[in-house]
């Protein structure tokens, strides 16, 4: 008799889904919270759990596993767009699918060479979750070098923003540039430069003072930019709070503010947003309100 192990499982798949989850939200560049990715990834996990354990049927194990998807996408996506809810839907099975059949077949390796098996007594499930841990850390490695390879670059744009935070909003144009490949180090969210009077306008410090201020001690990031040979350390802020504005449509997106006092102004504008950060959304805006002729 074959022994299951829910602990195990249910922490196999709480991953998976977590990883694809937020590598798909982080590819369409959809701003959602740990939070939402972390209660997602539970209902994906009880559900693969409940569906191992009680249900038989495979019409409502269809059933089941599409109202369950359709579900974690609708949490972690809460105010985004129908047409970018089943771009990420489509993103999270592809990416699921590498990273269960990724676990799959290392284990399958892993028990044809080493005898290593879920099958094993209960002492052994530590050396499992170790395993399992590597297997997931290859995987993230071959992620990120994959949409590192395949970055898409376009010309310059002027697309129209706000920031909405503590009951205020500021409203700004920002010049989109291709070229600005800045992210932080650390999950690669784009970073958006601002002008001195911009950045104190929108959050009542400057770049110097958000050290010590206990408001956005949480929110603190430290961006590393190449500058004439050199690497230079910037301070900034990260935030869900900015919105992409196209006629009477806006949608949220995240990244990280870093004031830049070296100029004024970019091109004539206040802010330089990098097209990976609004990509998505305004290639959704297009998909919608293109016509034929």
């Amino acid at each position: 008799m074959k022994t299951f192990y829910v602990d195990i499982y249910f922490l196999i798949n709480f991953t998976v889904d977590y990883l694809a989850l937020c590598f798909s939200t982080t590819f369409l560049k959809i701003s959602s919270s740990v939070k939402r990715l972390f209660i997602a990834s539970i209902v994906g996990s009880l559900y693969a759990i409940a569906a191992v354990l009680f249900i038989d049927n495979p019409i409502y194990m269809i059933f089941a596993s599409v109202f369950t998807i359709i579900s974690m996408i609708y949490i972690v996506s809460f105010g985004v767009t129908f047409f970018r809810k089943i771009k990420l839907m489509i993103l999270f099975i592809v990416f699921q699918l590498f990273f269960g059949g990724a676990a799959y077949y290392g284990f399958c390796f892993l028990e044809e060479n080493l005898g290593i098996s879920f099958e094993e007594p209960s002492t052994h499930a530590n050396r499992n979750i170790i395993i399992i841990s590597i297997i997931i850390l290859l995987a993230i490695a071959l992620i990120k070098l994959i949409m590192n390879l395949f970055h898409t670059t376009i010309s310059e744009k002027v697309v129209s923003a706000e920031y909405i935070a503590s009951g205020t909003a500021v409203k700004f144009d920002g010049l989109i540039d291709s070229g600005n490949l800045v992210c932080d180090p650390i999950d690669s969210t784009p970073v958006v430069f601002l002008s001195r009077d911009l950045f104190l306008k929108m959050f009542g410090v400057d770049d110097e003072m958000i050290v010590n201020s206990q408001r956005y001690k949480k929110y603190l990031r430290i961006i590393p930019v190449r500058q004439n040979g050199g690497v230079k350390l910037y301070y900034g802020i990260k935030s869900n709070n900015l919105f992409v504005i196209n006629k009477d449509r806006k949608e949220k997106i995240s990244v990280v503010f870093v004031m830049n006092k070296e100029v004024h102004n970019f091109g004539g504008y206040k802010a330089l947003i990098p097209f990976s950060a609004v990509e998505e959304v305004l290639y959704g805006f297009n998909k919608k309100t293109c016509k034929k002729d």
